[in-house]
Parts: structure tokens; sequence; C-alpha cells
């Protein structure tokens, strides 16, 4: 059985970033930042909001709250 391809990685400029600019930046940035959070910059996407939890753990998603914030449950997820 050949082994399948590898998964290309994942580009924040190319891939991330478009989507936060698009959904979340809007209430997520420096001026405006709800839940105390920021995703204009990698080093405060990274970090805590008022949560407290840090947002993205990388590597680990199943552990990171920007994912929790923006999956849906029962149709409906926390964040848009």
């Amino acid at each position: 059985d050949p082994k399948p391809p590898a998964a290309a990685p994942v580009s924040f400029h190319k891939q991330v970033r478009p989507l936060l600019q698009a959904k979340c930046q809007g209430c997520h940035q420096p001026a405006k930042a709800n839940g105390g959070y920021v995703v204009t910059d990698f080093a405060k996407l990274l970090a805590a909001g008022d949560s407290g939890d840090p947002a993205v753990f990388p590597g680990k998603p199943a552990e990171s709250e920007l994912l929790r914030q923006i999956e849906a449950k029962d149709g409906k997820a926390l964040m848009p």
C-alpha cells in the first residue's frame, strides 16, 4: 500500500490571515479588541483574551480556544 502524500504545510499569510481578515478582524483588532483578543498580530493571536485561555496551541487544535469559539455546535458557533 503506498502512503498518501503528506499534506502541505499551512501558510499563515496565504491561508489563515485572509480568513481572519474577513471574519474576525472587524471585532478583534487593536482599536476594537472585543473579548480582549486581537488577531492582527501573530503573537497576540496566540495569546489569551479575556477568557484567560490561550487562543491557539500550535500543533494541538483540540486545546485551542479559538477553534472552540468558531466550531459549530448544534448548528451555531459562538463566533462567526
